[in-house]
């Protein structure tokens, strides 16, 4: 189960950042994210695996370490992406400040199971990052 988990993370961590690289002209990030946000892993069949996930990790913090480190590239990439849409430089503070909070709201909100929590969750997150990244 842990290794599946993981995986499947990793493969929705994939999934974000080619759709990120894919976006249209005049998409942001942040509307791309938000979509992902809805739409990643929201199969009926996971809906068990929603379940088991979010007592796995809480019962063990270090598989969220591990968790974490997955992102790690996907935020140094979202951080050059948000600084290029800023018109800001790719290693300035405040790009990677919004890349890493975008990461944060992904692994608390992916284990949610799709339906009304999921979708409030999402305006929340989406409000929270547009003002952040209005501040930069």
């Amino acid at each position: 189960m842990c290794s599946s988990d993981l995986s499947r993370f990793s493969d929705g961590v994939a999934d974000l950042s080619a759709a990120l690289r894919g976006r249209q002209p005049g998409e942001t990030l942040h509307q791309v994210f938000g979509r992902w946000l809805l739409t990643s892993q929201t199969e009926p069949e996971d809906r068990e695996m929603y379940r088991l996930a979010r007592r796995m990790f809480a019962a063990n913090p270090d598989l969220g370490a591990l968790r974490t480190a997955r992102m790690a590239a996907a935020i140094r990439e979202g951080a050059a992406m948000i600084a290029d849409e800023a018109d800001g430089k790719t290693d300035a503070i405040g790009p990677r400040i919004a890349a890493a909070a975008a990461s944060a709201i992904a692994m608390e909100i992916i284990d949610t199971e799709p339906g009304s929590e999921r979708e409030e969750a999402v305006a929340a997150a989406m409000r929270f990052l547009d003002g952040g990244t209005a501040a930069l």
